[in-house]
């Protein structure tokens, strides 16, 4: 019986350390490829920014392709309506003067939504630097 008990709290205890952390809210995978003019955004930081402000991050690698990740290596972004932002990633600290080439319109003053839905998600975004 004593072996049973413990099988049953291990299993427990395993399922809720791949399941959600306490405080964490509902998290879906979310992965996509960010373009810029046609061309893969190499080195962009990505943000979802959920219901209740629960910020997801992710970078683009060279061919414009990004996951999210939340808090403690939990992957995904907050299921619902989230505000995202992109912005280019500089290995250095923003020079004097300094300009990010991905408009405000795609970061400061952003007009990109994605709604995450429960399961995986492809959520690709097609930016331009033409002004409209």
């Amino acid at each position: 019986m004593f072996v049973v008990g413990l099988l049953a709290a291990s299993a427990v205890m395993a399922s809720g350390c791949q399941g959600r952390v306490a405080g964490t809210p509902d998290l879906a995978p979310v992965t996509g490829t960010i373009t810029v003019d046609g061309q893969p955004a190499d080195k962009a930081n990505v943000s979802f920014e959920g219901p209740g402000n629960k910020v997801s991050f992710g970078n683009t690698d060279s061919t414009g392709r990004y996951e999210m990740n939340y808090i403690h290596q939990l992957k995904g972004a907050a299921i619902g309506a989230n505000t995202v932002k992109i912005t280019t990633r500089l290995e250095a600290p923003s020079p004097a003067g300094y300009v990010d080439p991905i408009p405000a319109k795609y970061n400061a003053r952003t007009t990109l939504k994605a709604d995450v839905k429960a399961g995986p998600n492809v959520i690709n975004f097609e930016l331009t630097t033409k002004k409209e």
